[in-house]
């Protein structure tokens, strides 16, 4: 397996963990697409057949969208630091959308720069609150 697919494997195995740990979701599948400064992680299957059929009404899918975003908003430096640490690049930010119809989601994650051993995670995220 060359370089890259090693890494894009990683990316995928760490995307999965955290969808399991922090978000109790198993995505059937997930798939990493990294470019010059945006990864883009594409999940599939991660909302369960209730929450699909909750979502057909319009109110139901903005109260499904408004929790989906709040739970990742306060778990997602758990994933921001995984990916700094697998990328050596600080993360400008990052989000989560679903789509509770398909049940399927994308992360778009923003890089800045790339990391240093005197930076480290600690000053991505020094950097990141003072923005």
């Amino acid at each position: 397996m060359d370089p890259t697919e090693r890494l894009k494997r990683a990316l995928v195995d760490e995307v999965t963990k955290f969808e399991r740990e922090q978000l109790s979701q198993v995505p059937k599948a997930v798939e990493v697409d990294v470019h010059a400064d945006t990864v883009v992680i594409t999940l599939s299957g991660v909302t369960c057949p209730a929450e699909r059929e909750y979502a057909r009404d319009a109110q139901s899918r903005d109260l499904l969208d408004r929790v989906y975003g709040e739970t990742y908003r306060v778990t997602k430096p758990v994933l921001e630091s995984a990916i700094q640490h697998l990328l050596g690049r600080c993360v400008e930010r990052s989000r989560l959308d679903v789509d509770p119809e398909s049940g399927d989601g994308t992360i778009l994650v923003s890089l800045r720069r790339k990391l240093t051993r005197a930076t480290g995670d600690t000053e991505c995220a020094k950097n990141r609150s003072d923005q």
